[in-house]
């Protein structure tokens, strides 16, 4: 499956453009992989920038300046602003393909048809894929154990990224032959998409629950489901039950059209942490 293009701020671009004949060869570099890769701009740290790019923090900040910023933290905001400012556009463009946010569904008869169809290819990936590595972090950690708990459930070889030891355990496991189920919600994204293009990178098949229809994993992913989550504040923690309703009616698919069934799960704590943390 061809991975979504990213939204990228086109004030931003023009700025490279413009500059771009009397930059050095490293701000170049730089430009080019900003306007190729504009969600690592978005939630990358510096640090991380510059490891991916292959140039150091300063050069990055003095291309930062010669764009007119004071530096990194004010580039990288004002890309997130013209995310915003674009955001409206592909908003638009992705309701009228159907591509609008997961309801709070009890059946799949309340499901529109490009509903199902979502519902169905996400079944498919997980049926398909001989290993699933789930990766969630922070504020989605909770939603991701409970996938971890369910599919655990109902197939083999699913590990959570959160609890394997080594980070070159995590590594082994991402191929072409793997699922990376990504769980990844409002302000928390940095850490988990930065596994999730290591993922990506490695030949994986991208899966992602995230938030809102333009979030860093549209343009990295083979499938996203878009939730509209309800919150007090922009910090607080989401109200979940939409979520929740399409875990429902994915394992409810899982068991009742694709054939898995139940394992039998001891009641035993010393098994159950034996599945939670296996070698």
């Amino acid at each position: 499956m061809i991975r979504n293009k990213p939204v990228t701020g086109k004030k931003m671009i023009h700025q490279i453009e413009k500059q771009f004949g009397v930059m050095t060869r490293s701000q170049k570099r730089i430009g080019c992989y900003l306007i190729d890769h504009s969600f690592d701009l978005l939630f990358c740290t510096l640090a991380q920038l510059s490891e991916r790019i292959g140039t150091s923090t300063t050069t990055i900040i003095r291309f930062a300046q010669l764009l007119g910023y004071p530096g990194f933290a004010e580039m990288q905001h004002a890309a997130r602003e013209a995310l915003d400012f674009d955001a409206g556009q592909a908003l638009q463009e992705q309701t009228v393909d159907g591509a609008g946010s997961f309801p709070d569904a009890v059946s799949q008869n309340d499901l529109t048809d490009s509903e199902r169809k979502k519902l169905d290819e996400a079944c498919r990936m997980i049926m398909d894929a001989e290993d699933i590595l789930i990766i969630g972090y922070k504020n989605s950690f909770g939603t991701a154990a409970e996938l971890l708990h369910r599919l655990d459930s109902v197939r083999n070889d699913v590990y959570f990224a959160r609890l394997i030891g080594d980070w070159r355990d995590t590594l082994r496991l991402m191929n072409a032959n793997t699922l990376a189920l990504i769980v990844s919600f409002e302000p928390h994204y940095a850490y988990t998409y930065y596994c999730t293009t290591i993922a990506a990178e490695r030949g994986c098949s991208i899966l992602a629950l995230s938030e809102g229809l333009v979030n860093p994993y549209t343009a990295i992913s083979d499938l996203m489901i878009p939730f509209q989550l309800k919150r007090t504040d922009k910090m607080s923690f989401p109200e979940l039950t939409s979520v929740a309703s399409f875990m429902n009616l994915l394992f409810e698919k899982l068991i009742g059209e694709f054939g898995l069934s139940e394992k039998m799960q001891s009641e035993d704590m010393d098994d159950y942490l034996r599945i939670l943390f296996r070698e």
